[in-house]
């Protein structure tokens, strides 16, 4: 689709110049800034939803549940290469994979070892984030995708409030 800039609404140009002192780039930037956290709100809100109904983790967990726990997950984009989950770093972060691929690796010395591929609806970092152990792989971005993360104050908010969230997690976890 075609991009609009503030060049396209002349009034709303006029009245940050002339009556609200603001510069037209400082105006671009927060409406930049507030769009781009009103659709990761949206796109956050509307995909755990969908894979609530979909995955065995957050099928378990009811409307009102979901809801919560969406509010805690940030939407992130990330690069090709970007490493999310360092191996013999603890994790920070809980990761949901939305949409892209994610290669799970060891490393033995300089050599790189592949273990599995994740993808859309996989989650990863539930194994370090609930023991607090240093991460036992790596998970590093092949392409550019899209994640909601969920940090570690975060998830631990979470536990009393979400106990089948953690139970699952933890069978998970017992499965790898």
């Amino acid at each position: 689709g075609q991009q609009l800039g503030l060049d396209d609404f002349p009034d709303a140009l006029l009245v940050a110049r002339l009556h609200l002192g603001i510069a037209v780039d400082d105006l671009q930037h927060f409406l930049r800034h507030a769009l781009h956290h009103r659709v990761g709100r949206f796109l956050r809100e509307r995909l755990l939803h969908r894979l609530g109904q979909t995955s065995p983790l957050l099928r378990s967990i009811d409307a009102a549940g979901l809801r919560r726990v969406a509010a805690r997950f940030r939407f992130l984009e990330v690069d090709d290469g970007a490493e999310l989950i360092s191996q013999g770093q603890p994790a920070r972060r809980l990761f949901l994979a939305l949409c892209g691929r994610f290669e799970v690796s060891v490393y033995d010395g300089a050599l790189a070892r592949t273990l599995a591929w994740l993808e859309t609806g996989d989650v990863f970092g539930e194994m370090s984030l609930l023991s607090g152990e240093p991460a036992m792989g790596s998970v590093t971005a092949r392409g550019r995708g899209f994640v909601l993360a969920l940090d570690t104050a975060a998830f631990h908010a979470l536990e009393a409030s979400q106990p089948a969230l953690v139970e699952g997690l933890r069978a998970l976890a017992g499965e790898r």
